[in-house]
């Protein structure tokens, strides 16, 4: 019988999943980072092949963590201002000019929203990340059975993660493949919300 336990993170862009995910792996635990945020259906067997007795994943595309197969388990949703991620996301890549970056946002806070109502879901202000009692919260609802300790959550807070990559071309090319779309009309369909709808049909 697996006896493995699975665990959720889900937010906007720009709101520290990186970060998150390395918090969250410990020496029982495994948070994967972005697994379900590429509009691969099955993208969930990165979770069952994981040893560990915790395993989970930060994502910060909510519309294809809300359509991924994936088993059942607590959720935490960090919620950021919109405005405050656009900024954030045009400052930290590289973006086609074209790039509807509010509509997307708009389209992920609706995902978002429909998530944070799920039975195990919690939901949580960016800005309390660097609340140490917030991190507590968010540890005991994730991961129950395992300890948190003070020590460990001071060095995270202290501790920056700088993302290098600033070209999302890749990302692009890889989810408008999967969507069976160029990358011009999965940045269009970003903008108007007809994301969700080709999600669907997948």
């Amino acid at each position: 019988m697996d006896c493995r336990q699975f665990f959720y993170i889900v937010s906007l862009p720009r709101c520290r999943s990186t970060w998150l995910s390395h918090l969250f792996t410990t020496d029982v635990t495994r948070c994967h980072h972005s697994l379900l945020s590429d509009y691969y259906s099955k993208a969930f067997h990165g979770l069952i092949n994981t040893d560990q007795l915790y395993v989970g994943s930060c994502d910060e595309d909510p519309v294809s963590f809300l359509m991924s197969e994936k088993p059942s388990g607590p959720i935490v949703v960090v919620d950021r201002d919109k405005d405050d991620c656009a900024e954030s996301f045009r400052n930290a890549f590289e973006l086609p000019d074209d790039f509807p970056v509010e509509g997307m946002l708009e389209t992920y806070k609706i995902a978002l929203k429909t998530i944070a109502k799920m039975p195990e879901s919690i939901s949580i202000d960016f800005e309390d990340l660097e609340d140490n009692s917030t991190i507590f919260k968010i540890w005991r609802h994730l991961l129950p059975g395992v300890p948190c300790y003070i020590e460990r959550v001071m060095m995270f807070q202290n501790t920056i993660i700088v993302v290098k990559n600033r070209d999302l071309s890749m990302a692009l090319d890889i989810c408008a493949k999967n969507l069976h779309l160029t990358k011009g009309k999965y940045i269009e369909a970003l903008g108007s919300g007809e994301i969700l709808k080709w999600q669907q049909q997948q």
